[in-house]
């Protein structure tokens, strides 16, 4: 049904509205991002919206602002994943192959700690953490709410510091060939170690501790994992690995999926360390103010007299700048990291910036015309074939040449159709055109290459004309002056008319080859070079605009559903002041409504996670087909739903989250233990690939939604525990796959043993009666 539903509209676009291949293929391109993100929204948005309507009897606030929210956040993680792939991508992929080439890795290290700094910025779902601010109270957790509104700032830089960190050690890890075990637990001691103080040695920080493993979830998105894995495979030592990587990162960007985390461990790096340094920063704050100078505001605040109502009027005004906030924020998050990339290539590295293109290929299977990327080409050639044409006339090489739909002058026709061996007809053979190098296998290269490949040729052909004239030149230069040199050694001798023809001539192109060598000095004006530029500074613009989509969809979409169905579902078992006539339900019924539809929505979140799929074919591909990929898409998702049903036991019942993190992280760590290394990189990369720019947002405001019900202090942690969770179905899966296997090996080997002892027996027995007879 989809097909055909592309087929139609790629007729009226070809046919009604003359749209050429190149644009319609962006079109379908910006057609499936955009699906791909419906799928991951629309789930989750209906099974709040539905749980709410069902068990509660009541409306969303709001619906016409939630669902223009909703679709600003849609589309613009659509824009900005476009223009990750068409701007920074190819950036941070020409920097992490420029570099290691230049300096050594020290300097690469710093440049990595950089732009682990920058990248977190530029994260999606470090937005998450912005609108939040406004649901914690001062009074109640004083450290929280001076990290989240006066220390936010600080915040995101020690989250990309924690970032920069593992990128360092990431790209050691690349060059030493380092195993991830160790790794985990250099990462996890401390870790740990910090969080057991903040909660028994200064019991007013354990509010934090929530948000600091949360902290962890929000960082290995679509920016962060793709540039610090391009700096990673510039500094692989030995060529075979540094091309197999290359293989899966070009797969990873050319999807934007995510799948150059898988085997390399990365996304762990990057998911612990920010951890340790948001546990950091809150004990060093807490030596620096006490928690009575943060509830009073330093004595402006009086907390008895503070009431909800100047609270919410606070909140109300600070959404009346919304749209400014965003876009301030945005360019704050995406500018300085596209300005450290190109300040790197183009003043430290000395590089041309690279060639930024919007063209993509079109979405397989679904416009079989379409995915060669020259489609009016493979007609032409299907219809030579059908009239069995040995020549290629003129025309028909012009016609060909059309159809790749590119910018290619008439002189570079005719310099390209000179630059082939003609036939006495001054025809080219059918299968020599076939054999050229920029037509040879135009049916399954792209639009892109093949363009690239006439351009190279006719610049070759060019290159070689003009040392022909120049030889020639040389020749005429080289008679003019032995001509010269006779009439000098006879003063007497007069030169003749066709010396004199010859000199003339000589002296034109003389004049005619130093003009062409000052036009090659003259360099491009400014405007030129950004002329040249306009594709990449279009990519820049476009995931601006993304980005500010992205913040306001936040706050009106995912934030305010999110913190409604938090604030409500408890009301289902427990009596709480907003929902008179709460609870709804009996406790038992009550706890079974929160916690299925807990699951169900961290069940739906995983499922549309792209980056999981993608992982599953890998660890598909990798197990040899023992490990399939819907067993890790619904392990996983599995997982999740368990971990936050944890997560929201803590919130509404009062769990003590260092209890859930020490028993969860040492059930991992065990079962690590018997993993391989490959089993291992995979499952805990799955605990990153779970929490994506959706479902981040709806998660932590669920969580505060739950505080706010209950009275809780803080509400985070649920993040925490639905990224730990993957880690253990994983391992756990793996680990009974592995005991089942080898059950079966057994009692096929003992089954073999019992068949063969028959056997034998059947022998002897078959052999005493020959012997009798």
């Amino acid at each position: 049904m989809l097909q055909k539903l592309f087929s139609r509209t790629d007729k009226i676009l070809r046919d009604r509205m003359k749209w050429k291949a190149p644009a319609r293929a962006l079109f379908f391109y910006y057609v499936m991002q955009f699906y791909e993100q419906v799928l991951a929204v629309v789930p989750i948005t209906l099974c709040l919206v539905i749980t709410i309507g069902i068990y509660f009897q009541r409306t969303v606030n709001s619906p016409g602002t939630l669902a223009g929210g909703l679709i600003s956040a849609m589309v613009g993680l659509v824009l900005f994943v476009d223009g990750l792939r068409v701007a920074i991508m190819p950036l941070g992929s020409l920097l992490g192959q420029q570099l290691p080439e230049q300096f050594k890795v020290r300097y690469i290290l710093i440049v990595a700690c950089a732009i682990g700094i920058l990248v977190t910025y530029a994260e999606p779902a470090i937005a998450s953490l912005r609108p939040l601010a406004n649901l914690v109270q001062r009074c109640d957790t004083p450290y929280l709410f001076f990290v989240l509104n006066d220390m936010s700032e600080i915040l995101v830089l020690s989250i990309g510091l924690g970032v920069g960190v593992a990128a360092m050690i990431g790209v050691l890890r690349f060059l030493r060939n380092w195993s991830l075990k160790p790794l985990i637990a250099l990462g996890l001691s401390p870790t740990i170690a910090c969080a057991c103080y903040m909660k028994w040695g200064n019991p007013e920080l354990a509010p934090l501790i929530g948000l600091a493993w949360d902290c962890g979830a929000v960082t290995t998105g679509p920016v962060t994992v793709p540039i610090l894995l391009s700096l990673g495979i510039g500094v692989m030592k030995g060529s075979a690995a540094r091309r197999d990587a290359r293989d899966v990162l070009e797969q990873q960007a050319g999807k934007n999926k995510g799948k150059a985390l898988e085997g390399f461990g990365i996304i762990t790096l990057a998911s612990t360390f920010p951890i340790l340094a948001v546990e950091l920063m809150s004990i060093f704050i807490s030596l620096q103010y006490t928690p009575e100078e943060i509830r009073t505001n330093f004595g402006t605040i009086d907390c008895s007299q503070l009431n909800r109502t100047a609270t919410d009027r606070e909140v109300k005004e600070s959404d009346a700048q919304l749209v400014l906030s965003a876009f301030t924020f945005a360019i704050r998050s995406i500018l300085p990291l596209n300005v450290f990339l190109i300040f790197m290539i183009v003043v430290v590295l000395w590089k041309p910036l690279p060639k930024i293109s919007f063209e993509v290929q079109p979405p397989a299977g679904l416009l079989p015309d379409l995915s060669n990327q020259s489609d009016k080409l493979y007609s032409f050639f299907k219809c030579l074939d059908d009239n069995n044409s040995e020549t290629i006339t003129k025309e028909q090489f012009f016609h060909a040449v059309d159809c790749l739909e590119m910018s290619i002058e008439e002189q570079e026709k005719e310099d390209l159709f000179t630059s082939i061996d003609l036939n006495e007809d001054g025809e080219i053979s059918f299968t020599e055109f076939r054999n050229l190098e920029c037509f040879r296998d135009a049916d399954k290269t792209t639009h892109e290459e093949i363009s690239s490949k006439i351009k190279m040729r006719i610049k070759e052909f060019r290159t070689q004309q003009r040392r022909e004239r120049k030889l020639e030149r040389r020749e005429k230069l080289a008679n003019a002056v032995g001509m010269l040199a006779r009439t000098s050694s006879h003063p007497g001798q007069r030169i003749t008319r066709r010396q004199e023809s010859v000199l003339v001539v000589d002296d034109e192109d003389f004049e005619v080859a130093v003009s062409v060598d000052r036009e090659k000095e003259v360099r491009p004006t400014l405007w030129q070079k950004l002329r040249a530029q306009t594709p990449l500074l279009l990519g820049i613009l476009e995931s601006q605009m993304g980005m500010t989509l992205f913040n306001i969809g936040l706050s009106f979409g995912f934030t305010a559903l999110g913190d409604q169905s938090g604030v409500l579902l408890p009301s289902a078992f427990l009596e709480t002041s907003s929902f008179p006539g709460s609870p709804y339900y009996a406790e038992g019924a009550g706890i079974t409504i929160v916690m299925v539809t807990i699951f169900v929505l961290g069940f739906l979140a995983t499922r549309a996670e792209p980056a999981l799929r993608v992982m599953g074919k890998t660890v598909e591909l990798l197990s040899g087909g023992q490990f399939g990929a819907s067993m890790l898409v619904y392990t996983v998702c599995v997982g999740v739903g368990c971990g936050m049903v944890a997560g929201s036991s803590k919130i509404l019942f009062g769990v003590n989250i260092i209890y859930m993190i020490l028993g969860k992280y040492a059930a991992a760590s065990f079962l690590t233990l018997f993993a391989s290394e490959d089993f291992t990189n995979i499952a805990w990369d799955s605990a990153g690939v779970t929490t994506g720019p959706v479902t981040v947002p709806f998660v932590l405001s669920i969580g505060i939604g739950f505080s706010k019900a209950t009275s809780a202090q803080e509400g985070f942690g649920i993040l925490t525990c639905a990224s730990v969770a993957p880690i253990i179905t994983v391992l756990l899966t793996d680990r009974l796959r592995v005991m089942y296997s080898q059950a079966v090996q057994v009692y096929m080997k003992r089954r073999l043993a019992q068949m063969r002892s028959v056997a034998v027996q059947c022998e002897e027995e078959e052999g005493k009666e020959l012997l009798g007879n």
